[in-house]
């Protein structure tokens, strides 16, 4: 079975994330940060007259891992969740490579489905993958009794699956058909 690596998502340009979703960096960086004047541009949707945020040098704080490493909250999560961020990157990445069903994976089809987001399952390996406009996490379930209260609480959030397909046939009969969430036995 294939568990999602860490080393292996930054080697491919996967940049770690804390539990807010906050970019991590070496404190070099925060504090190279800390001198720049940066100009924020709210680019959705696009139009005429788009905001425009101008940060001071002073005012752009980047979270640094010697920090991150000393909060003990951050460090309690990261036991279980990892976050990362990747500019340039689509849920297929994950169906083609990371998360293959020959690996052990599972789709955990919603209603969101789309080239921006996905959702898969390795039962064994008690490994969930949510992938969203290029933000991931990794979440890393103890045992199977975890897993199943993960599954419950998606299962919640994302309610009933869709169609995996949609059959017509020429006398206008539409049969859907549905293909099975991944699931922990009782």
């Amino acid at each position: 079975m294939s568990k999602i690596d860490e080393a292996e998502l930054v080697e491919l340009g996967w940049s770690r994330r804390d539990s807010r979703g906050e970019l991590l960096v070496d404190s070099a960086t925060a504090e190279e940060a800390l001198t720049m004047t940066v100009t924020l541009e709210q680019s959705w949707p696009p139009q005429e007259g788009t905001r425009i945020t101008v940060m001071e040098p002073g005012e752009f704080i980047l979270g640094t891992f010697e920090a991150w490493k000393n909060d003990e909250a951050e460090q309690e999560r990261a036991k279980s969740e990892r976050r990362y961020w990747h500019g340039d990157a689509d849920r297929y990445f994950f169906d083609m490579a990371m998360c293959r069903s020959e690996n052990g994976w599972k789709q955990y089809d919603t209603n969101q489905d789309a080239w921006y987001f996905g959702v898969w399952v390795n039962l064994s390996e008690r490994q969930i993958v949510t992938y969203a406009e290029g933000d991931l996490s990794v979440e890393d379930c103890a045992d199977d009794a975890a897993l199943k209260a993960k599954l419950k609480e998606m299962e919640e959030c994302y309610g009933d699956p869709p169609p995996a397909f949609t059959a017509i046939e020429s006398t206008g009969q539409v049969t859907e058909f549905y293909d099975t969430r991944p699931s922990v036995g009782e």
